[in-house]
């Protein structure tokens, strides 16, 4: 949330971040609760809405998990892709945004490729 309140931040990873809170209020009974769900967010946000305010940063999210502890699957990525893209895309930065799950060597080149590109 830092990121959308100043600029003195340009460039995000995000490493297995909550999906999103609705994620958190969809199951019964959900592995995280307190410790990340914040009274009355989804009332004005959630992270889709997150990620489309820090572009034209860059954001780069791995292997985000739901609400459950299990890592997102592919359905839940695109999804998420699919409605923060269009804002990087608009704005003619589609490659300042990426969500996927990746594995521990492709994790450090894309981090390290993120830094490089600054």
């Amino acid at each position: 949330f830092a990121g959308v309140l100043s600029d003195d931040i340009s460039n995000f990873v995000l490493e297995r971040p909550l999906l999103s809170f609705e994620n958190v209020v969809q199951l019964t009974m959900p592995e995280v609760r307190n410790e990340v769900m914040l009274p009355g967010i989804l009332e004005e946000f959630d992270m889709p809405q997150v990620y489309q305010a820090l572009c034209p940063g860059s954001v780069v999210v791995l292997n985000p998990y739901l609400a459950d502890r299990t890592f997102a699957g592919k359905p839940d990525i695109e999804k998420m892709n699919k409605m923060v893209s269009t804002t990087y895309k608009a704005l003619k930065k589609n490659r300042n945004w990426l969500i996927t799950n990746v594995e521990e060597q492709e994790r450090e080149r894309i981090i390290f490729n993120s830094l490089v590109n600054d």
